[in-house]
């Protein structure tokens, strides 16, 4: 079998807190169409999954009213704390078109869907408001480096999947796919998308890199946290080795300005952050301690 050449996704994080009557459509509309591109984690009350924010900032969040009372006082403590957050309110039908518009126009509220709905218009919520999109099923020839696959892809005889799901085709593996009679692959595809600076320069530091720059790329945490400053960490690596002896001034001005990674965020066009920016961010991290040692530090979202 041809060895598999891939490189994992980065899955955006969902976390739930709803009751039991829509848990399972919400749970099967997620699963079934994005199991590729997300991690969904779902909590019991509202502490429960307080105490997850606070240990382990997500994506996305969905919220039922039933469960969170009043739903805008707990949405607006959570969104003060997360701005990054996309909050999903579920709401009862018996409320009037005045107290939903009042709930959806909330800063702290991306979007509602009411009760009774069906996996169809919970995805319609999702397409507009999270920018998801149901995989699409493209001719073998049609793959391009980018595209996320949606389902594992196996040959007629075999167990063991040539190409797994949830993996961005590096090589598109045509020929081994037609080797294996196998005409079209379910994909999402991500063509647009920004790579974090850990999967670029490969430190290893996912999650727990202090310096983070603040722009409108794709990226962990809905893009909030897309520019990670790794060339301004202590003792951290770029492209696989630890850059030693090297203060934070000589980083910004003799190393930053070659970053490929940097380049990327910088000209992002739906966020473009000036070099200046960039390191003036990075000072102001410094300078509350974020970035002593990104092995034991997680980052503070403000």
């Amino acid at each position: 079998m041809a060895k598999r050449v891939a490189t994992p996704v980065t899955k955006k994080i969902f976390f739930m807190c709803v009751s039991e009557d829509v848990d399972h459509p919400i749970r099967w509309c997620l699963k079934n169409d994005f199991k590729s591109l997300i991690t969904l984690k779902a909590y019991k009350g509202v502490k429960d999954l307080k105490r997850a924010l606070e240990a382990d900032p997500c994506n996305y969040l969905i919220v039922d009213s039933l469960v969170f009372d009043p739903i805008l006082k707990h949405t607006e403590e959570i969104f003060a704390k997360y701005p990054f957050l996309k909050i999903l309110v579920v709401l009862p039908p018996e409320l009037t078109a005045v107290e939903v518009k009042s709930i959806k126009e909330s800063a702290s509220v991306t979007d509602v869907i009411i009760r009774p709905f069906t996996p169809e218009s919970l995805y319609t919520v999702l397409y507009d408001s999270f920018g998801f999109k149901k995989p699409k099923e493209v001719n073998i020839f049609g793959l391009k480096k980018g595209m996320v696959v949606a389902d594992n892809i196996f040959s007629q005889s075999g167990s063991e999947p040539l190409v797994e799901c949830g993996v961005v085709l590096d090589d598109v593996l045509i020929e081994t796919l037609k080797k294996h009679n196998i005409k079209k692959v379910n994909v999402h595809d991500d063509m647009t998308k920004l790579l974090n600076c850990w999967e670029y320069q490969k430190c290893g530091f996912f999650g727990q890199c202090p310096a983070s720059i603040f722009v409108d790329a794709d990226g962990y945490l809905g893009g909030v946290c897309a520019g990670r400053g790794c060339m301004f960490v202590k003792d951290t690596i770029l492209n696989n080795e630890l850059i030693k002896g090297k203060n934070f001034v000589e980083k910004v001005t003799l190393m930053c300005s070659k970053c490929e990674f940097c380049k990327i965020v910088a000209t992002d066009s739906k966020g473009a952050v000036s070099h200046s920016n960039f390191v003036e961010h990075i000072k102001n991290n410094k300078a509350d301690k974020r970035n002593e040692n990104p092995l034991v530090e997680k980052p503070k979202i403000n």
